[in-house]
């Protein structure tokens, strides 16, 4: 185990089509107060794919990468329990970790919601049409090409900076998407959750214009939680944190977790496989 840190340590789960960099304004930021910031790239999440790694990565699931996850936060023996952050994707998995572990806090950008909310919308259907229009696309990996990016990710992204972000996005995996999205469809439902599991402050930030995930979607998943809050940021689309104005926002996000540990108290970090439910038994 660490030697004890003043604050807890955060880990910081990335989106689709992404990896640990992505979110580096926000890491960037928490480190500079004070905090100690892990950055996990999800498997396969790399540029340059081989056929045999795409392939693998089409058939990869959530629980996998929530698998791996939990993994990762057991391997870094911290003291306490951790701060989650996550996006998009990643805050839907940040999600099913807090429903396995004890956490401290658990700030969500943007998340995909558990299954039980409905993520089919005009304009996320839009969005997303170059994975919808591929045959068993739930088996296969997927990128978005110039303009599906520009809408549903980029869309309030400076025109000027958008190239540089697209050329940063890697492949997703096709079950993955199909497991979020059409959740009703899939037999192993293992996006369901018990969200009144998860004890912790929980904060929902998302955008007024994300057309990924769109705000009757995240203001429902602010309400999920015993001790969630919602902030809407006007203006502002899915990838927030890339967008004019982040700078205040990603402050919001640290005076946010800064309040939120001094409202909880750390406990034992929980071995693999423990919930937050076993530690309060």
């Amino acid at each position: 185990m660490r030697p004890c840190h003043s604050k807890p340590e955060i880990v910081i789960i990335h989106g689709m089509w992404c990896t640990g960099s992505t979110l580096e304004p926000i890491s960037n930021q928490f480190r500079a107060a004070g905090f100690m910031v892990h950055t996990p790239t999800l498997p396969l999440h790399k540029a340059n794919l081989s056929d045999d790694e795409k392939a693998r990565l089409g058939n990869v699931s959530m629980s996998d990468y929530a698998r791996y996850l939990e993994r990762y936060i057991h391997n870094l023996q911290l003291n306490q329990p951790p701060i989650l952050i996550g996006h998009s994707m990643g805050g839907l998995l940040a999600q099913m970790l807090a429903t396995r572990i004890a956490t401290r806090a658990l700030l969500l950008l943007a998340p995909a919601p558990a299954a039980g909310n409905n993520l089919i919308h005009f304009s996320s259907v839009t969005g997303t049409s170059f994975i919808l229009g591929n045959g068993k696309f739930w088996k296969k990996p997927n990128l978005p090409k110039c303009w599906h990016a520009n809408y549903c990710l980029f869309n309030r992204v400076p025109e000027q900076e958008r190239e540089k972000h697209q050329r940063n996005l890697v492949h997703e995996s096709g079950r993955c998407f199909a497991e979020i999205v059409f959740w009703f469809l899939r037999r192993d439902k293992c996006t369901m959750l018990d969200l009144k599991r998860i004890h912790s402050p929980v904060m929902v930030m998302a955008g007024s214009r994300d057309r990924l995930v769109v705000p009757d979607v995240t203001r429902k998943v602010g309400r999920s939680f015993n001790n969630g809050e919602f902030r809407m940021y006007r203006g502002h689309g899915h990838m927030i944190f890339l967008e004019p104005g982040a700078d205040k926002i990603i402050m919001d996000m640290v005076e946010w977790v800064n309040n939120a540990i001094y409202k909880t108290m750390p406990g034992e970090i929980p071995m693999l496989g423990q919930t937050a439910l076993d530690l309060a038994a």
